[in-house]
């Protein structure tokens, strides 16, 4: 310690105005829905980039909420100032080719414990990027573990008071979906 430098400081807060924990600099909500879904977008653009070397392009919301035969659907949540959780579904055949591409090997040597692997990380990284960029923008929030769930004509069902978009990508002519919900506080 510095000779002369107070090992404490007092710092005096102003009493008239409320101290706002976990929001944006003049924010008193959470962040509206419109932000959450770029944000999602965003991210899935960075991770499928950087991570599998492919250039999603989002495609317009088409309603459709389910692939067609065997699916597998990673599930991370984010909860904070805003709640919330980010859905990545496809098929299994999908899911196959993702991981193999992920972890750089052939698509028959990829076994189902390494497709549910990868799907969650890949779920966790798209995730991850949404609460970074919540973060950055004064909402804090932290993730839940990632969870799969398989099986065929799968359908997420939201209950009233949560906000649901589906937000389906394109690339190398290949289709998925990543679903959000987020929990609505509009009232």
């Amino acid at each position: 310690m510095q000779e002369g430098v107070p090992r404490y400081a007092h710092i005096t807060m102003p009493t008239s105005a409320p101290i706002s924990k976990n929001v944006a600099p003049g924010a008193t909500v959470p962040p509206p829905y419109a932000a959450i879904e770029e944000y999602t977008r965003d991210a899935v653009r960075e991770v499928f980039d950087k991570m599998l070397g492919l250039d999603m392009a989002a495609l317009p919301p088409d309603g459709n909420g389910s692939e067609v035969g065997d699916q597998i659907i990673g599930s991370v949540g984010f909860v904070g100032t805003t709640t919330g959780i980010v859905h990545l579904q496809c098929g299994t055949t999908l899911a196959q080719f993702m991981t193999a591409r992920l972890l750089g090997l052939e698509a028959a040597s990829v076994g189902a414990d390494m497709v549910s692997d990868a799907i969650g990380e890949l779920t966790n990284m798209v995730a991850g990027g949404v609460k970074s960029r919540l973060c950055d923008s004064g909402w804090t929030c932290v993730l839940t573990i990632p969870s799969i769930t398989r099986g065929s004509g799968l359908r997420i069902q939201t209950i009233a008071s949560v906000k649901r978009k589906l937000l389906p990508f394109y690339a190398d002519g290949m289709r998925f979906l990543v679903e959000l919900t987020v929990k609505d506080t509009t009232g």
